[in-house]
């Protein structure tokens, strides 16, 4: 998953820094520990995660990167994704339905493409109803059984 640092670091960077500043970190569990233990089960290895992502964190992984001569096996996107691996990407606290160019707010705002399986993309839905949304990109054999399974945890 990836999670802003603008705020996880010390300084933080100034309010009106443009650009990404984006770090990765990995929740780790078996497929059987989050089939068989309830949604929150998934939320807590979630919360672990971006828990590591502090000062001294992100510090270490710029060094790392500063001494990584070749880059290029670490772009996104350049390797296939196993088939056990799923990140979670949350956008909920992106202001992106605050955002007027003068045309009024937007009515949605999502990803244009999802470029591997195993991607899911959690964004909160316009209005005050305080809904999400899922982009979820799976292969298709997977699509029954994790529409079960978030149906089953929701109790829908």
């Amino acid at each position: 998953m990836t999670a802003d640092a603008r705020a996880r670091m010390h300084p933080p960077l100034p309010a009106g820094y443009l650009g990404n500043a984006i770090f990765r970190s990995s929740a780790v569990a078996t497929a059987g520990d989050i089939s068989s233990n309830t949604i929150e089960f998934g939320a807590e290895k979630i919360g672990e995660a971006t828990k590591k992502l502090n000062d001294e964190y992100v510090r270490s992984l710029i060094d790392y990167l500063d001494a990584v001569e070749d880059v290029k096996g670490l772009q996104k996107g350049k390797w296939a994704m196993p088939r056990s691996d799923l990140w979670v990407i949350s956008w909920q606290g992106l202001p992106i339905y605050e955002a007027d160019f003068g045309w009024g707010r937007p009515v949605f705002m999502g990803r244009a493409c999802l470029q591997f399986a195993g991607l899911v993309y959690v964004m909160q839905e316009p209005g005050e109803g305080g809904g999400i949304t899922l982009a979820v990109a799976l292969e298709p054999e997977s699509m029954e059984r994790f529409k079960e399974v978030i149906y089953e945890d929701l109790e829908v």
